[in-house]
């Protein structure tokens, strides 16, 4: 009875694509029963229905998605109609990561740059402070900016908590214009479950691999010997152990070398020249700031989060001064490491 209701809503459903079959690739009257169905029931009873023009459809077993207005569905057998124009991704000429194998093309030639760096943390703190003031118009207390310096120089994930409207995500970002790189801003959403929603994610049907901002800002930033800052915006809308439990694990380990994500599980010959073996070295010269609001709408961080972090609370406003005019910072990593 359920097949035969499910057949009910497809035969209506064609009826409606019809209407657009110049962009959808379906010959105008084409209904379900002059077309080859495949119902399978998978994952406990889902029913997921495939239905291609003359061919197999595939089915992506669980639940019933319907892609493209209703042809072939990756993760089944075969390709319908829906399959065509998918454009398919040759291992040896092209890559699956379009924008890793841009940033790979833009450093070709790249080499690293010596900004002879020759300044003491008190006078770092006190231009960035002032640079903050003069360029940003945030103003920050000598001592919260000290505060900050000091955790970043403690770890690699910084959290900064505290009341709406006191500076956590405008200190991050004004970090990220001193030492010139503007830094990545990852919004963190409540639906954030797994590593996929920060780093992305492998389209098994067109073998392209979904790249985030994340990973990109990642990969550019194994190239240089300078700052590289991402912000956790509202980081714990979401469960920070669950999407960021592998780079909680991986900053965790003493030697930077040891410091790698697999992004994929197998290798191709077009894959970016710093993927080796499907493995990304995370590059020691980037820093994870997350925010955090404590109210209804947030999870709780957890102890094994605050373990591995360096919080601060910030809960005043900064008062306004008059600052001295300082501009953006060159800054070796290397140097101020």
């Amino acid at each position: 009875n359920l097949n035969e209701q499910v057949e009910e809503l497809v035969d209506e459903k064609m009826k409606l694509l019809s209407m657009k079959a110049p962009d959808l690739g379906i010959k105008p009257g084409l209904n379900s029963s002059s077309a080859t169905r495949n119902i399978t029931t998978a994952g406990g009873g889902a029913i997921g229905v495939g239905i291609a023009t003359g061919t197999t459809g595939a089915v992506a077993g669980g639940s019933a998605r319907v892609y493209g207005g209703g042809a072939a569905i990756a993760g089944g057998a075969g390709g319908g109609s829906g399959s065509e124009g998918e454009e398919q991704v040759d291992p040896n000429t092209q890559s699956r990561f379009s924008k890793l194998t841009l940033i790979d093309q833009e450093y070709a030639k790249y080499k690293q740059k010596d900004y002879h760096n020759s300044f003491t943390l008190p006078e770092f703190c006190y231009m960035f402070r002032n640079f903050a003031a003069s360029k940003l118009k945030l103003y920050y207390s000598e001592k919260m900016i000290r505060l900050f310096v000091s955790a970043i120089a403690s770890t690699k994930l910084v959290i900064l908590q505290g009341i709406s409207g006191t500076g956590k995500t405008s200190i991050s970002l004004a970090w990220g214009n001193f030492v010139k790189h503007p830094s990545c801003v990852a919004s963190v959403q409540p639906s954030w479950r797994d590593r996929t929603d920060i780093f992305g994610y492998l389209n098994e049907f067109t073998k392209k691999f979904n790249e985030t901002d994340f990973l990109a800002y990642l990969y550019e930033a194994g190239y240089m010997d300078e700052i590289f800052t991402v912000i956790l915006d509202e980081m714990n809308l979401a469960r920070v152990e669950y999407y960021f439990a592998e780079m909680l694990s991986i900053l965790e380990m003493h030697s930077t070398k040891d410091w790698k994500i697999e992004v994929v599980q197998s290798s191709w010959p077009s894959d970016p020249k710093k993927l080796i073996r499907g493995k990304l070295q995370i590059p020691p010269n980037a820093w994870y700031i997350g925010t955090i609001n404590n109210d209804d709408s947030t999870f709780m961080v957890t102890d094994k989060v605050y373990d591995r972090a360096m919080p601060i609370d910030i809960n005043e406003k900064g008062i306004a001064f008059e600052p001295d005019q300082v501009d953006a910072l060159d800054v070796n990593y290397s140097y101020l490491n």
